[in-house]
């Protein structure tokens, strides 16, 4: 067990350290609707995920705050580097016609580990891009580990932020 740990520790300082992961689903419709999930630690140091979830414009905003736990973030990032998730952002732009009012993404935001630039280096995978079928594939996994980050749900409220 412990070279499991060792490796993931090894890949988290090659990315450097996690800042933010967000995800959207994305819409296929124009009724104004949106859903979008952020990883990030609070401010007490600890992962959550808040989920934002609008099904249509006339609609408020639905917030969940859930916990996660710290293995749950190291299983994460050891799929997406064991998989080389990071990549798919240097596919070739698509020739589709953008219909999605707004396309699915992934955003991984990382502190830089460079003693000379410290911007933070940001990934991210959009919707309108050549993915192959390995690709997609990759995709949906990806977006099935993230859910199993889950955990307990810590808050819930409701903005009517129309």
């Amino acid at each position: 067990m412990k070279s499991t740990t060792r490796k993931t520790d090894e890949e988290q300082t090659e990315l450097g350290e996690l800042l933010e992961f967000s995800y959207s689903p994305g819409y296929s419709d124009m009724a104004g609707g949106y859903h979008n999930e952020d990883l990030h630690r609070d401010e007490n140091g600890q992962w959550v995920i808040i989920s934002r979830d609008r099904p249509v414009f006339s609609d408020p905003t639905t917030i969940k705050t859930y916990a996660v736990t710290e293995e749950a973030v190291r299983d994460f990032l050891s799929f997406i580097t064991e998989k080389k998730f990071l990549e798919l952002q240097d596919r070739e732009e698509s020739d589709l016609f953008a219909t999605d009012y707004s396309p699915w993404s992934f955003t991984f935001i990382f502190r830089s580990t460079s003693e000379t630039d410290f911007r933070p280096k940001r990934y991210r995978i959009t919707e309108y891009k050549e993915y192959s079928k390995n690709d997609r594939s990759l995709i949906q996994d990806t977006v099935k580990q993230f859910v199993a980050m889950y955990g307990e749900l810590l808050s819930e409220t409701t903005e009517d932020d129309r």
